[in-house]
């Protein structure tokens, strides 16, 4: 007994160890990707707006091609610390697949916290699908049908679940559609649940395979599809109180609707901004569209009671030295911060603690919905604005 006690404690202890282990060599190895991949894009980026800078003439091109740069370098900033993983969210990383022979769908566990609808879908679509390579070939239109009231929709979900769903239905409406056609994102409120539809002018689905779709392991027409797909998101929505159905016809086009529950406003998600009249506001961004936006809405507000003035900056010295001139003066001001600033380590919530503006500030990102993000400033109660809302965006007066 005590001979085969040991060998089972020793056991146990190797297998503890290998497990820190596996978890250590995994860690560094993804550090050392992470690292590079980020050294390699950042130098890229540097590199293509060099050029872009050369060229003259439509503005308006240079400008969405420099939207392009700036979304992919929020994106690589939020590549995730290695050494804050957990074993499973490794093995996803590592690209783990479950056995596709088991029913139970490991993705479907969920941790659900508040968002703000639109903004979580919209940043889905302009960051993850417009410019997706599906996208690009095929020429697709993208629309979003929706009226005022759907700004100020939240619904509880696990975001990086939820993202996960949406950007699989896209993918599937993107494979439907023939060149140059049509997704439109339809959003509507009925009896205290918001609905999502997602339509495309398609090839359609017959009667029969429409019966199996979400069935378990039932996949049409892709060489390397799992049937987790579909399944994966009625799961879910099902676990977030919600229902999805799919309706559609050969030749016109498929409809996935999706109906969740209405949830409570969360004060991390404004929907809009409220300063006190005569504010002076601050605006610190790397990218001169977010200034352009901020100036044109500021424009019909300023000397009439209302903003006091306005300040634009691109670098974190020029907003510092005007931040310590704000605070002597004794103005009221509000600062809008951008997350991610081009070439600064500083994170706009790390300037946000480190000048103690938690009442002042509100984070300005394209990565509104990212969890790290939202746990960060719920922590240290500072709210996020979506700058893919921004055009949107209306000024209340307190």
């Amino acid at each position: 007994n005590l001979i085969h006690q040991a060998i089972v404690k020793y056991f146990l202890k190797a297998k503890e160890s290998e497990k820190y282990t596996f978890q250590a060599v995994s860690s560094a190895q993804l550090s050392k990707v992470f690292h590079s991949a980020k050294h390699d894009i950042t130098a890229s980026l540097g590199l293509g707006e060099s050029q872009l800078a050369r060229i003259s003439g439509n503005e308006n091109i240079t400008a969405s091609i420099k939207s392009v740069f700036n979304r992919i370098y929020d994106i690589i900033q939020n590549i995730p610390k290695t050494s804050l993983l957990t074993i499973d969210e490794i093995n996803e990383l590592l690209e783990y697949k479950p056995d596709s022979s088991s029913k139970k769908n490991p993705f479907v566990a969920s941790n659900p916290r508040t968002i703000l609808l639109l903004s979580h879908i919209k940043s889905i679509v302009n960051d993850e699908v417009i410019y997706s390579k599906d996208s690009q070939q095929k020429d697709a239109k993208f629309d979003f049908e929706y009226n005022q009231d759907i700004q100020k929709c939240y619904v509880n979900v696990d975001s990086t679940l939820f993202q996960r769903v949406l950007i699989n239905i896209y993918k599937n409406s993107l494979e439907a559609i023939q060149k140059n056609g049509k997704i439109t994102t339809k959003l509507t409120i009925e009896n205290q649940n918001i609905c999502i539809e997602i339509i495309d002018n398609g090839k359609g689905i017959t009667d029969t395979d429409l019966q199996q779709i979400g069935q378990h392991g039932f996949t049409k027409g892709k060489d390397k599809g799992s049937g987790l797909g579909l399944f994966t998101a009625i799961e879910a929505i099902k676990k977030w109180g919600g229902n999805l159905e799919i309706s559609s016809k050969i030749r016109i086009g498929t409809t996935i609707k999706i109906s969740l529950p209405l949830a409570e406003h969360d004060y991390i998600y404004p929907y809009d901004l409220v300063l006190n009249k005569g504010t002076t506001l601050v605006s610190l961004d790397d990218d001169p569209s977010i200034h352009s936006i901020l100036r044109e809405k500021l424009k019909s507000l300023h000397h009439k009671d209302k903003i006091s003035d306005s300040f634009f900056f691109s670098s974190i010295r020029d907003f510092e030295a005007k931040l310590e001139t704000l605070k002597k003066s004794d103005i009221d001001f509000v600062v809008l911060m951008d997350q991610n600033i081009r070439g600064e380590e500083e994170k706009g919530l790390d300037l946000i603690l480190k000048h103690e503006l938690e009442g002042n500030a509100l984070i300005l990102s394209s990565n509104a919905h990212f969890e790290s993000l939202y746990n960060a400033c719920k922590q240290h109660e500072v709210p996020i604005l979506s700058k893919v809302l921004l055009p949107e965006l209306t000024i209340q007066f307190l």
